[in-house]
């Protein structure tokens, strides 16, 4: 009896004996800065009306800019030149444009394009993805005089934006 008892244990030794094998690999995650910026519609300040002569006027550009950044950064706008291209001839500074995020707590309030200077528009402490801004272009009634006596014309700016790490 007692043989066959040895034997019982052997075989359930045998039975619950569980081998395995096993390895480590290290997993890498590299990180470095990323700062994207993407442009949605171009604006169009109508300046036809005595009311937009009188009042200035504005155009509001939803969601017109989104920006995907792994850090802080800022936003930043500039125009191509100190003037507006004219088909006619007309010199008129672009600093006469106010522009201004409307959606973001830490936008800058309305700033006069500043010719080839970059200006800022707005920051953010913390990465983000896919954060839309909302832009106003505005030609507030003490800069409204400067588009008068200009006849039929079109005034145009190349504005470049810029999301610099903060």
């Amino acid at each position: 009896m007692k043989t066959l008892k040895n034997l019982f244990f052997v075989a359930i030794a045998l039975v619950s004996t569980t081998v395995f094998a096993q390895d480590e690999t290290t997993l890498t995650v590299n990180l470095g800065d990323s700062f994207e910026i993407t442009l949605t519609g171009a604006p169009s300040i109508d300046m036809n009306t005595a009311a937009h002569f009188t009042h200035g006027n504005s155009t509001t550009m939803n969601n017109q800019v989104n920006v995907t950044a792994s850090n802080s950064y800022v936003i930043t706008v500039e125009a191509d030149d100190t003037n507006f291209g004219s088909v006619e001839g007309n010199t008129v500074a672009v600093s006469n444009v106010e522009v201004h995020m409307n959606n973001h707590a830490n936008s800058t309030g309305s700033v006069a394009l500043n010719g080839t200077t970059p200006v800022d528009l707005t920051t953010a402490t913390d990465g983000e993805i896919n954060a839309d801004y909302n832009v106003i272009y505005a030609i507030p009634a003490a800069n409204a005089g400067n588009f008068l006596d200009l006849g039929d014309d079109t005034l145009t700016a190349t504005l470049t934006y810029t999301v610099v790490p903060q």
